[in-house]
C-alpha cells in the first residue's frame, strides 16, 4: 500500500490480476528490493528452489515470477527453524558459550 491506502502495484508481472483482487505476481527487481538483495540473487536462490517461485517458459529462457507473500511466509519459517535449536545453532552456542 502506498501513502494514499492504494496498494502499489511496481514490478507486477500482469495488470489483470489487479481485478480480481488476487495478490498479483511480482519480477525478480521488487523481490531484490524487498529482501535487500541483489537481483541475480534472487533469481540463483529461485534457480536453486531456495526461496518459492513460479518459473514462466521452457528451455533455457525461463521468466520467473514471485509472490511476496510467498517470500515472506518463507523467510519465516526459515527463521522459526534456526531459533528451534538448529544443529547450527548448538553449534554456535557451544563454540560462543
Amino acid at each position: 500500500m502506498n501513502d494514499k491506502g492504494q496498494r502499489d502495484y511496481r514490478g507486477v508481472a500482469d495488470g489483470s490480476q489487479r481485478f480480481f483482487d488476487v495478490e498479483p505476481f511480482v519480477d525478480a527487481d521488487a523481490v531484490a528490493s524487498f529482501l535487500s538483495v541483489k537481483r541475480k540473487t534472487v533469481l540463483d536462490w529461485a534457480r536453486a528452489a531456495i526461496i518459492p517461485a513460479h518459473p514462466y517458459g521452457r528451455g533455457k529462457r525461463v521468466v520467473w515470477r514471485f509472490r511476496i507473500s510467498e517470500i515472506a511466509g518463507h523467510s519465516k519459517q526459515s527463521r522459526s527453524t534456526i531459533k528451534n535449536g538448529s544443529p547450527e545453532v548448538a553449534r554456535l552456542e557451544k563454540q560462543y558459550g
